[in-house]
């Protein structure tokens, strides 16, 4: 029940969606609901109804999901395994850059053959025409690395324009700043004046090939990172100037910290008592693992017993913990540490729901 292997990947309704399986590319899988690493081999997928359309990626929007492939779009409709149906929204556009969608405001944004699009789960908006002629690509199939992410407001769109492949991920050709672009359209601006003739702006001194938005330290406020395929392996952080920031990453070893949400009050009827909290994750290297908890709202966390896992490459490795003395209470948050170049696969911590006896009646 592990899921397939995949390009793209969309949490929707409590599930989660893969598709770019390269022995079925046309084929949507979709996990067990509240579940996402669980899919069953069988019913849980769904093939798109015309021939020869491969999935180039999709998005959720409000009661549906939208399926691109290379020149149509999809809406994915229905509940579960047994109600899911295809509905063609768009015969004749489609997605041509997988890594271009992006999603605000209940819309998606993505491109299709050098022009941006947005739909709202009906036809298609094209926003592109005033980019300048620099938006095509010397090579064509580098207009399929592009980009996409929204980020306060705006949809920013990278693209390597030189006259070498993309795919080479080297070379003086990806570091000059000719040969970089990042478009960027102002959504807000767009929908105030309704013509993009002048929404859009440019950004040359740089190619992200990933971007993440992250919550900043003030309310509402995004901060925006992103990483290249140079081979330098920085991730950076743009500053209020508008330029890139210092790099927080080197490249080599990376801390990363995990929590869970604070479990919720539940039925006040109930005792929830942390039996065991475990993680499992696919490893490279021996990786060295610091696990935390929190019972009913704690100010701090309780460090648990470290754990040191020998690498078995290519294999699933489980960390457990049985928390002694500290495990029942009505609320409860777990959180773990690594310090090491593995790569997670994912987390989960179990819990048991006690009745309390019925003391009888009385004030």
């Amino acid at each position: 029940d592990a899921p397939p292997t995949s390009k793209y990947l969309t949490p929707h309704k409590g599930a989660m969606f893969y598709s770019g399986n390269p022995s079925a590319p046309k084929r949507l899988y979709f996990s067990i609901t509240g579940y996402a690493e669980i899919v069953p081999a069988l019913p849980h997928y769904i093939d798109v109804p015309v021939a020869g359309s491969n999935i180039t990626g999709h998005a959720s929007l409000d009661d549906s999901l939208i399926v691109f492939t290379d020149t149509s779009y999809f809406a994915l409709y229905g509940i579960d395994s047994s109600s899911y149906r295809f509905k063609l929204i768009e015969p004749s556009i489609g997605c041509t850059a997988p890594k271009s969608i992006a999603t605000y405001s209940n819309g998606a944004y993505f491109e299709y053959h050098s022009q941006v699009f947005r739909t709202f789960g009906g036809q298609p908006q094209r926003l592109s025409d005033n980019i300048d002629n620099d938006w095509a690509c010397a090579v064509a199939a580098n207009a399929r690395e592009s980009v996409g992410v929204v980020w306060r407001g705006k949809y920013l769109l990278s693209r390597f324009v030189g006259n070498v492949a993309y795919t080479s991920k080297n070379g003086s050709a990806e570091d000059t700043a000719a040969n970089n672009r990042v478009y960027i359209l102002d959504l807000i601006l767009l929908d105030q004046v309704q013509s993009p003739s002048t929404a859009w702006f440019k950004w040359t001194n740089f190619f992200p090939n990933v971007w993440v938005v992250k919550n900043g330290p003030a309310v509402n406020q995004e901060l925006l990172y992103w990483g290249t395929n140079r081979s330098t392996g920085l991730m950076y952080q743009l500053s209020e100037g508008g330029t890139a920031g210092a790099f927080t990453d080197d490249g080599t070893s990376i801390t990363v910290r995990y929590e869970s949400a604070a479990h919720p009050e539940g039925d006040p009827k109930t005792i929830k008592r942390w039996r065991q909290l475990w993680t499992i994750f696919r490893a490279a290297a021996t990786l060295s693992l610091a696990a935390y908890l929190k019972i009913d709202q704690a100010a701090s966390w309780t460090t648990l017993t470290a754990k040191t896992l020998v690498a078995t490459r290519g294999q699933l490795a489980t960390a457990r913990w049985h928390p002694v003395g500290q495990s029942q209470g009505c609320y409860g948050q777990f959180a773990f540490e690594i310090t090491s170049s593995v790569y997670l696969l994912f987390h989960a911590y179990s819990v048991e729901t006690l009745p309390i006896r019925n003391l009888g009646s009385g004030a």
